[in-house]
């Protein structure tokens, strides 16, 4: 008995060095990741440039929302970076650093979170998950879907906050006190100025929690003040912002700048076209309803099979041998199966999970709910649910998955384990054979990844600007940028005025030089919102020095490129055409530099 007692004194001391051993093994995998991705993220056409550009002029004394328009999220993160703008000096390598030091922060309280309520395999496992399938992912050809340079700031640092929030009321249900329900109300607020998608979620989440604690607390006092303190909590950082804006604007527009992430959520027709049907699964629902169910009911097949192979505790050869083939079988069906395509069952997964902690605590005389795996589940599906009926890794899906994905890894890693070990099955052999299943995933997305990062040779952009960009049999429009970059800073005067036409504001940032128009990307969803034809009026008003036009397909909004169609700028192509004159053009994509003045000659660049 004594050597029992001693065994089980020093079981905290083991947990913690597998902690330990496990925290070393994730922060390797970064090390190694962010090493393998140096200076390969974000995009030279596609949206990153606007999330350079944006802090940079607020930086120089610009007002968001009324001296540059911004559609994609709230003020909090363009404000951030500008403040790091201004400390640390303009420069990619400023955001990059900021960006990594939050991941490193994310990974850590996501492996911390996860150890509390399971072990330390549970949480290596979702520390390595996060990195190799999300934070580093590169799975199409815009370096956007990523932690480090994500195509808007707002997603990654709401999703942040949440999850600190998240934890924090955990340890309110738990131990009562008024200082966290405060502290959850502050990042509440901070998340209501970044994404309306992932502040609906937390706020789910959070009456998910109210409702913990009324059904098991049964103190309504205390409920009240929590929640008063909550709300006072969450309009602290709302109410600095509109102080802000109230020196710069008057009271309705300082109100609708420091909501203006609602802006595209409550505009009818913002997102009714074929892009944002596609991206919800609705061009095709059947198809990838019937993805869902297939996927779903494949999974739980093998899985089933191997809790039933190791239902039974078999010793001896037996037992190892059943081992061996189990672990080489899921290796196997793993390296097999086609992960770019994988989280059709990632709703399932979530539920499943959300269901067995329900059913476990009914179980138990006390009824009471592990809460932040409640509040993980209710978030991660909430999320979730803006992908529609497509659920996936990649695309929108490197955030809005990412929390469902490691609630996966719990249920398959730490629930399903614990209720096979209470049937005496053998919880250690089931749970080592799904690690090498989902191991032999997280590395298959891995290499997929490193591929497309392999093909970013060529290097663009000077000094701490510098980023590497595919090479030109790949994708050569981050080439040809970079070299109408070099054009302007060349052959156009320092303080001049430029506007990119339909997208590009990299441009604007790696020349600093200002659109003086306001309005930095021309698609159906911001001409809706904004209104096209007061988006003319501005650019014409402006009459920018120079203009750049790309050549750029619209076939995802089902309309005819930029300057080709009466709803995606004709009219000011037109406009452009009558008073500017062509002075650079390159390609591919066709790239063309038109010029107010008629000092320079024109100049074509084969």
């Amino acid at each position: 008995m004594a050597g029992s007692t001693q065994d089980e004194a020093n079981a905290p001391a083991r947990s913690h060095l597998c902690f330990g051993l496990g925290g070393a093994v994730v922060a390797l995998c970064f090390a190694i990741l962010t090493v393998q991705t140096w200076r390969k993220w974000g995009d030279m056409l596609v949206d990153f440039g606007v999330q350079l550009y944006l802090p940079w002029k607020l930086s120089t004394g610009a007002v968001l929302y009324r001296d540059v328009s911004y559609l994609t999220g709230g003020p909090l993160s363009q404000y951030y970076h500008a403040w790091l703008f201004r400390v640390f000096g303009v420069s990619l390598l400023t955001i990059v650093v900021s960006n990594l030091v939050i991941l490193f922060l994310l990974v850590a309280l996501v492996c911390w979170c996860f150890y509390r309520i399971s072990d330390a395999w549970t949480a290596t496992m979702a520390g390595v998950a996060l990195l190799l399938v999300f934070a580093f992912g590169h799975y199409t050809a815009y370096g956007i879907f990523n932690y480090v340079s994500p195509y808007s700031h707002e997603l990654v640092h709401g999703l942040v906050l949440s999850i600190a929030v998240l934890w924090l009321l955990s340890r309110w249900l738990l131990e009562e006190r008024i200082l966290l329900a405060l502290l959850a109300g502050l990042g509440t607020g901070l998340v209501l100025l970044t994404k309306p998608e992932v502040f609906l979620a937390l706020t789910l989440a959070q009456a998910a929690a109210l409702a913990l604690f009324w059904r098991g607390k049964h103190k309504p006092v205390l409920l009240a003040r929590s929640v008063l303190v909550m709300a006072g909590g969450a309009v602290l950082a709302p109410a600095a912002f509109f102080l802000y804006f109230m020196q710069q604007e008057n009271f309705p527009q300082s109100l609708r700048s420091v909501l203006w992430a609602w802006t595209a959520v409550l505009t009818d027709g913002s997102a009714n076209n074929n892009f944002y049907r596609w991206c919800l699964g609705l061009n095709a629902p059947a198809f990838h309803i019937k993805l869902i169910l297939v996927e779903t009911a494949g999974f739980a097949a093998i899985v089933g099979v191997y809790a039933a192979l190791f239902r039974r505790k078999l010793d001896g050869w037996e037992g190892k041998a059943l081992f061996v083939l189990a672990a080489i079988s899921a290796v196997y069906l793993s390296h097999s199966f086609r992960w770019g395509q994988c989280g059709y069952c990632l709703p399932s997964l979530c539920l499943a999970s959300l269901f067995l902690l329900v059913w476990q605590a009914r179980k138990k005389e006390r009824r009471q709910v592990q809460p932040f795996l409640l509040l993980w589940g209710v978030f991660s599906l909430a999320l979730l649910a803006k992908l529609g009926v497509f659920p996936r890794v990649w695309h929108y899906g490197f955030v809005l998955a990412m929390p469902a994905f490691l609630d996966g890894v719990y249920l398959l890693l730490w629930q399903l384990p614990a209720l096979l070990e209470n049937c005496g099955g053998r919880a250690g052999y089931f749970r080592a054979v799904v690690s090498l299943g989902l191991l032999t995933g997280c590395v298959e997305l891995r290499l997929d990844s490193q591929y497309i990062y392999d093909q970013r040779t060529a290097l663009v952009g000077h000094g701490a600007d510098r980023m590497l960009v595919f090479k030109p049999a790949f994708r050569p429009s981050g080439l040809t940028l970079g070299r109408v970059a070099d054009w302007i800073e060349t052959n156009t005067p320092p303080h001049c005025t430029l506007a990119v036409l339909p997208d590009g504001a990299m441009l604007n940032y790696l020349s600093r030089r200002t659109n003086p128009t306001g309005y930095l990307r021309w698609n159906p969803t911001e001409e809706t919102v904004f209104g096209q034809d007061n988006m003319n009026r501005a650019f014409i008003r402006a009459q920018p020095d120079f203009i750049i036009l790309i050549q750029l397909d619209a076939d995802e909004y089902g309309i005819k490129p930029f300057g080709q169609d009466p709803r995606n700028g004709l009219e000011l192509k037109q406009w452009i055409e009558t008073h500017y004159r062509t002075v650079y053009k390159t390609g591919p994509p066709n790239v063309t530099v038109y010029e107010r003045s008629s000092l320079v000659g024109a100049i074509d660049d084969a």
